[in-house]
C-alpha cells in the first residue's frame, strides 16, 4: 500500500501526506477503532475497501469461533465468542476467516500491480537530472583521478614561465586568485572518522576502611 503511495506522489512532501492520511482512514474505518456498527451509513465504503477490515474479520472469527470461547454463559442463547463478535459487529460465520485469507492475498497482488504501472506509467514531478556546480564535477573527478585541480589559464601561464616568457594578464590573474583565495586550501579530501564499540574505563580511587 505504502509503496503504491510512494509511487502514486512521485513527491517525498506528497507521500508523506497521503501515506498517514490513507493509515489513519483504513484504522479508523476498518473496524478497529469504530466498530461497524457505529459507522455511518455514508462513510460504510471506506469500511469495505479497507484491508484492515477483512484482515480482524479473519483474526477474529479464527479466535473467537474456537473451543476456548466455545463456552454458553447462564441466560444465553450464544456462546461468549459469538458475543463477542457481535459486540463489535464482527461477523459469525466461519468462512469469514478463508474471506478474509483470500482478500489479504488479493490486496497484496494488487497493490504491488499498482505500484509497478504507477512506476512505469507516471513522469516524474521534478527534474530528474539533479544539476551539480562545474567546480564540484571537477573537484570529485580529481579526488578520484588524483590530478592536479588547475584552470586552463594558470596551466597556461605556467607554461609561459617555463618557456621563459611573460605576459600581464598572468601577473594580473595570478593576483587576483591570490587576493580571492581566502581560507586553507588543503591538498587533500576532507574525511570523516566514525568509532563504533569504543570501550573505555574511569580509574577508580582505592577505598581504604579503617576498623577501630
Amino acid at each position: 500500500l505504502f509503496r503504491f503511495i510512494a509511487g502514486l506522489g512521485r513527491d517525498m512532501v506528497v507521500s508523506s501526506t497521503f501515506g498517514p492520511l490513507a493509515l489513519a482512514s483504513f484504522t479508523i474505518l476498518g473496524g478497529f477503532i469504530l466498530a461497524r456498527p457505529d459507522v455511518k451509513k455514508w462513510w460504510i465504503w471506506g469500511y469495505w475497501v479497507s484491508p484492515l477490515s477483512y484482515a480482524q474479520n479473519a483474526i477474529s472469527t479464527n479466535e473467537f469461533l474456537g473451543h476456548s470461547w466455545n463456552k454458553i454463559l447462564p441466560g444465553q442463547n450464544d456462546t461468549m465468542g459469538i458475543m463477542v463478535l457481535k459486540s463489535r459487529g464482527i461477523f459469525t460465520e466461519a468462512k469469514w476467516y478463508w474471506i478474509g485469507f483470500g482478500a489479504m492475498i488479493g490486496y497484496t497482488l494488487l497493490f504491488n500491480l499498482l505500484y509497478t504501472l504507477a512506476l512505469s506509467v507516471l513522469n516524474p514531478l521534478g527534474d530528474t537530472h539533479p544539476t551539480m556546480p562545474e567546480n564540484a564535477i571537477k573537484e570529485k573527478h580529481a579526488n578520484v583521478t588524483g590530478e592536479n585541480l588547475e584552470d586552463p589559464e594558470k596551466k597556461k601561464c605556467r607554461k609561459l614561465e617555463l618557456s621563459g616568457g611573460a605576459n600581464q594578464n598572468c601577473a594580473t590573474s595570478n593576483v587576483g586568485s591570490s587576493s580571492r583565495r581566502k581560507g586553507m586550501v588543503l591538498p587533500f579530501a576532507q574525511l570523516s572518522l566514525s568509532f563504533n564499540a569504543v570501550k573505555y574505563s574511569v580509574d577508580m580511587p582505592q577505598v581504604y576502611f579503617f576498623i577501630k
